[in-house]
């Protein structure tokens, strides 16, 4: 969240969406996990690789998109070593 000096984690309800508004969802979510979880120990290539399989299952997916471009900024300059995990926001 913008402003905010300490890590705020966010949610998105994902049980509302039926099959016809959000297809594949129970894919898209696994794939997406397993992207967070290759993001969270810096491998870029893997985490690219499932978020972008998730964007295929659910095209125009925003989250996705947003960590397809952290992924490919980080390929080319990494965090520093002491680096969390955690993102932060410097515009809305």
């Amino acid at each position: 969240v913008k402003g905010k000096l300490q890590p705020v984690a966010i949610f998105e309800a994902m049980d509302a969406w039926s099959e016809v508004e959000f297809p594949n969802r129970d894919a898209v979510v696994a794939t997406y996990n397993e992207g967070l979880m290759c993001y969270r120990t810096r491998d870029w290539a893997g985490a690219l690789a499932r978020f972008e399989s998730a964007l295929a299952l659910h095209p125009g997916d925003p989250i996705s998109m947003i960590y397809l471009d952290r992924c490919r900024y980080f390929l080319s300059y990494p965090p520093p070593l002491e680096w969390d995990g955690v993102y932060q926001m410097t515009s809305k």
